[in-house]
């Protein structure tokens, strides 16, 4: 029972070090992990911020330059020889401008000045085309055209919009450039801290699991060692000593033992085989 309960526990122990080192390797790992997926997510989306204020600008630019074309398109239409060419052409900037309205609100839906902004915008573009469609539909002189387009970029202007526009996304896009720069610069701090926490728990694990090894290699020695000594003592000692199983089967014995009963060459097998040695049979007991 006591051999039972020291080899439960020698198994209890390295059962407990082997768990130990699996949990300490899966804390490693997801913890490194968890750290780079959380730094390589704040990058994305500082980039993509970045990548979105970009999109804004290009949206205005192409709203402005459908104006620009509809503008050319309607004045074009009033010159001989060009009028068959020129309704798809102003078509076709109409239906972008729209279109590009449409997306630029959808850009700025997170800002409430930049939505109240686009609704100015909207509103002066949509005076200003009035002026191009009735340019373009109605018969008028090429002189009487131009100063009707001329007349409507000044009364309906979207320099001044576009303009408060594009200067709210440049400073959203310096803010979100450097928010990425100080993103990336943390993701590296964080990535290479989280490297030598990784490095250092690993070395940990070794470390200790090369500890308990050479404390278990120790004890062995001295276990051998001891053995070795008791061994050499048993061996000097002049009496005859042995070691025999229940069944009377010899294990071992001291020199001493194999000098008196003749047995100095084999020290295995039964007891009772060996020459000069008897049984004395019990003395049976008197009541």
């Amino acid at each position: 029972m006591r051999g039972f309960r020291l080899r439960f526990t020698v198994f209890s122990t390295a059962f407990a070090r082997l768990l130990l080192l699996w949990t300490s390797l899966v804390v490693i790992v997801g913890a490194s992990y968890l750290v780079r997926q959380t730094v390589s997510d704040n990058i994305v989306e500082a980039l993509r911020l970045v990548a979105h204020t970009h999109e804004v600008r290009e949206t205005v630019f192409e709203v402005t330059s459908s104006l620009s074309e509809m503008q050319i398109a309607a004045l074009a239409s009033r010159l001989n020889g060009a009028a068959d060419a020129i309704p798809a052409r102003y078509s076709q900037a109409h239906d972008q401008y729209l279109n590009k309205l449409d997306a630029l609100r959808k850009l700025t839906l997170g800002s409430a000045v930049q939505q109240e902004r686009i609704g100015m915008l909207r509103a002066r573009i949509e005076d200003r085309v009035a002026v191009f469609d009735r340019v373009i539909h109605e018969p008028a002189e090429i002189g009487q055209a131009a100063a009707d387009l001329e007349n409507a970029v000044t009364r309906f202007p979207v320099d001044d919009i576009t303009g408060a526009i594009l200067s709210h996304e440049d400073t959203l896009v310096q803010s979100r450039q450097n928010d990425a720069d100080r993103r990336v610069i943390e993701g590296n701090w964080a990535t290479l801290l989280a490297t030598l926490a990784t490095i250092l728990l690993l070395g940990t694990v070794v470390w200790v699991s090369e500890r308990q090894m050479r404390r278990r290699t120790a004890a062995e020695s001295e276990t051998r060692r001891a053995v070795e000594r008791a061994r050499l003592i048993v061996e000097s000692v002049r009496e005859p000593i042995a070691i025999i199983t229940g069944d009377l089967n010899l294990l071992q014995a001291n020199r001493a033992f194999g000098d008196f009963y003749g047995t100095a060459e084999s020290m295995h097998g039964l007891l009772t085989d060996i020459p000069g040695w008897s049984l004395i049979p019990p003395t049976p007991s008197h009541c």
